[in-house]
């Protein structure tokens, strides 16, 4: 039998990945070649006439500017933490003055006050590494909206949602059964 010592020393708080493409024109281009894509895949359907490969050339295009988009990536991994260590984060991120009855904290600097305190770059290689002060900066101001909102969904799913999972079906007495949900198609 495992002691609780031993099963203690073994915790590993949940990760998510979040990546950022630094490049927009290479999003927008992705998305015109998807939408070239499907025009070609479409005609290949609806023309059974067409006997060269439509979508060969938009294809390899989308192939061509996803590999640009890899090249030029930053992947950041976001690290859950203790209960105690989430709520010091909260209390350092006060309500904004006048929305003390709505707000629990910050949300204009919560999430980038938890990114730069759990935020690890990944290289190429799964890797992890410290990203300074100077580099939060850059990468703070450069982040649009969305890609914030992307950064705080996976600090909130590594914090607050991840922990929400229970493992209750480990002392239940049945042996595992898959719901309809699981078999049907």
């Amino acid at each position: 039998m495992t002691s609780l010592d031993d099963l203690l020393a073994v915790k590993k708080f949940p990760t998510q990945d979040v990546t950022f493409c630094m490049d927009a024109g290479l999003e927008a281009a992705r998305d015109a070649a998807m939408k070239d894509l499907n025009r070609a895949v479409s005609a290949e359907k609806n023309d059974p006439r067409l006997t060269a490969a439509p979508g060969r050339a938009e294809r390899a295009r989308v192939a061509e500017i996803e590999a640009e988009m890899k090249d030029k990536s930053v992947t950041i991994r976001f690290t859950g933490v203790s209960f105690g260590k989430y709520n010091e984060f909260l209390r350092r991120n006060p309500a904004r003055k006048g929305k003390e009855r709505v707000e629990t904290y910050n949300p204009e600097t919560f999430f980038m006050y938890v990114a730069r305190e759990t935020g690890k770059f990944v290289d190429s290689t799964g890797g992890e590494h410290d990203i300074t002060k100077d580099q939060w900066d850059k990468i703070e101001a450069g982040l649009t909206d969305g890609q914030h909102d992307r950064l705080a969904q996976a600090i909130h799913n590594v914090n607050r949602v991840a922990g929400t999972k229970g493992v209750d079906f480990l002392s239940s007495n049945s042996p595992v059964t898959p719901d309809s949900g699981e078999t049907s198609e």
